[in-house]
């Protein structure tokens, strides 16, 4: 199964309790279970990370395009034998 993250979770984190200086492993995390086809986020909160002038931006800026917005490209993968299966 996969989650899709809003914004709010990548900020909360960052304001309340998991600090990209205090917790990296919080934030490697999310980044491990993207890779793994798990977490998920749309192009707008990408746009929504990478906003200002913070650390949390410049975190976002950092990470590759695959990591930020990919939820298009997993939602194809998984559709894609949806539309070529055969109509009864």
């Amino acid at each position: 199964m996969a989650y899709l993250l809003d914004a709010n979770v990548f900020i909360a984190a960052k304001n309340l309790r998991y600090g990209l200086d205090f917790c990296p492993a919080f934030w490697d995390w999310l980044i491990r279970e993207h890779e793994a086809g798990k977490v998920f986020t749309i192009e707008k909160v990408a746009d929504e990370l990478q906003a200002g002038d913070d650390e949390r931006a410049k975190w976002a800026e950092s990470l590759p395009d695959s990591v930020l917005g990919r939820m298009y490209q997993y939602l194809l993968g998984q559709f894609a034998g949806a539309t070529n299966s055969e109509q009864p």
